[in-house]
């Protein structure tokens, strides 16, 4: 936990149908009841590649003490079948009501949790390096509690670590609460720790799911949230974000151009990639030897959608002419020989005075071109998924008709809304607490969270970097550059940080359209 899970392989479905009578009459030898006994495709969130069929027996039994028996007797039924038909999969007895399945909650202004985790947290920190100065990928501190169970709130420091990694874990959990009780705290309140597998990833889609494009997606002006890549790569996507005017120092002129993450982009550029992650593209006076033009929509995407819909077209199908369309708006966005435009500057990786990592490139858009009527627009409330505005249906009140044209000076217990290339809309809010991240090479950071506020639904994926965020008063407070793939966050460069990077780095100012 936490996993992921997709409708199963037609075989799978098959398979069970023929062997389901079998594997009850195993679990009554054993006395085990089922409740449930299904397939699906499962895998561990963050890893889509270890997707399997999955046999999933549910039991509300609590002595599993011949579970593991039971699971290999089921397994030699199936396998029966499964193994000369070329079905590789796997058995799961689980009792729900006793998985480990606690989340988390952000931390809000003025509570006991945060005073707590302030005071401990740069202990926590050198005992945590101290400990497993290899192993660890970032740590949190959350308020955690059982699924459905919100009353029943713990203060945690979690660890998260490399998955797959072996150490002593005990002990440092051990060593970490010695940490935190030789604190001298203020308030008195019980602090748990918590050591997990998970990693933080940035949000680029890379040769996981590319996303299929209909005519609602895919408008000849492309939209916040649009989907987009270099040209010379074909296995990832990410997110057009905020649109805004660059204007060089002492220029009155102002360049339109777009905002996405460094992360997004670095891939058109093969042979100088080392140097654009260390330096950045263009900055302090740089001279830039390789123009990465960006594509509107991903090459990955387009690819996806143009093969689908010309098998659709050889079938015969294309209600009211939908399939035929696509197809000419796509090859005509596709054959733009600079494509929407080209990268301007970016901000390679390094650590800044805020002990933030920039992640962040500016593309100039090409005009005359499908940029040119571009604005900022928030997503209009009759867009959005219900679950992410239980309680806001009196804040949020965005139209198709409203533009975002201001900034956010600060976005502190702020609820945020991003519109990103994947998950679409979602709605988030604001941790007072950072989460300090380990990137690899001795580079470390806090970095800002927000937490999805629709249970069971993530607040990014993977392919929503360069995603633009901005909060209920429908100013532009930050960009997504990453995603917790073990919970329902992502991450935020704030839009000043971004701003003042790109003044001290390139001399210039950008404002919104």
């Amino acid at each position: 936990m936490p996993h992921e899970t997709s409708r199963p392989s037609p075989l799978a479905e098959e398979i069970l149908d023929k062997v389901e009578d079998r594997i009850r009459q195993a679990l009554d030898e054993f006395h085990l009841t089922a409740f449930h006994i299904r397939p699906t495709c499962l895998w561990q969130r963050g890893f889509p590649e270890k997707a399997k069929d999955t046999i999933v027996i549910s039991t509300y039994d609590t002595d599993n003490t011949a579970w593991k028996e039971v699971a290999q007797l089921v397994f030699d039924i199936v396998e029966e079948r499964a193994g000369p038909a070329g079905l590789q999969f796997r058995v799961e007895i689980r009792n729900p009501q006793r998985m480990y399945c606690d989340q988390s909650e952000i931390v809000r202004s003025g509570t006991p949790a945060l005073r707590t985790f302030l005071r401990i947290e740069p202990y926590v920190e050198a005992q945590v390096q101290k400990s497993c100065p290899t192993h660890w990928t970032s740590i949190a501190y959350h308020n955690r509690h059982p699924k459905n169970q919100e009353a029943d709130v713990t203060a945690t420091v979690i660890i998260f670590v490399k998955p797959g990694s072996i150490h002593f874990w005990s002990l440092v959990e051990e060593e970490v609460r010695t940490e935190i009780a030789s604190v001298s705290l203020i308030d008195d309140i019980t602090v748990n720790v918590e050591i997990l597998p998970g990693f933080i990833t940035p949000t680029i889609d890379e040769g996981t799911k590319p996303r299929f494009l209909d005519l609602t997606s895919l408008p000849e002006s492309p939209r916040n949230g649009a989907s987009i890549s270099p040209r010379l790569d074909g296995r990832s996507a990410g997110t057009l974000g905020p649109v805004v005017f660059y204007q060089a120092n002492g220029e009155t002129r102002k360049t339109k151009c777009f905002l996405t993450c460094y992360h997004v982009i670095e891939s058109g550029d093969p042979q100088g990639r080392m140097t654009n992650k260390s330096e950045g593209i263009g900055l302090d006076g740089k001279e830039i030897t390789q123009h990465i033009i960006i594509n509107y929509p991903a090459m990955y995407d387009a690819r996806h959608t143009w093969k689908i819909l010309t098998a659709e077209l050889a079938a015969g199908r294309d209600p009211n002419s939908i399939n035929s369309t696509t197809l000419q708006r796509l090859d005509r966005l596709a054959g733009a020989d600079g494509g929407i435009g080209s990268v301007k500057y970016a901000s390679g990786h390094r650590i800044n005075e805020n002990d933030r990592r920039p992640d962040w490139a500016l593309v100039a858009l090409n005009s005359p071109g499908p940029g040119d009527t571009m604005e900022n627009k928030p997503a209009p409330k009759t867009a959005i998924d219900p679950d992410f505005l239980e309680g806001l249906h009196h804040r949020y009140n965005a139209t198709s008709d409203d533009v975002i044209t201001s900034i956010a000076k600060t976005f502190k217990r702020d609820v945020v809304v991003k519109i990103g290339r994947s998950s679409g809309t979602t709605i988030g809010e604001i941790s007072e607490m950072r989460r300090k991240m380990q990137w690899g090479g001795g580079v470390m950071s806090h970095e800002i969270e927000a937490k999805s506020i629709a249970s069971g639904k993530e607040f990014a994926r993977p392919g929503d970097s360069g995603s633009m965020v901005y909060n209920l008063g429908l100013e532009w407070v930050g960009m997504v550059f990453a995603a917790d793939t073990f919970a329902e966050l992502g991450f935020l460069t704030p839009a000043h940080d971004i701003m003042d990077d790109i003044q001290a780095k390139t001399g210039g100012t950008i404002s919104l359209v």
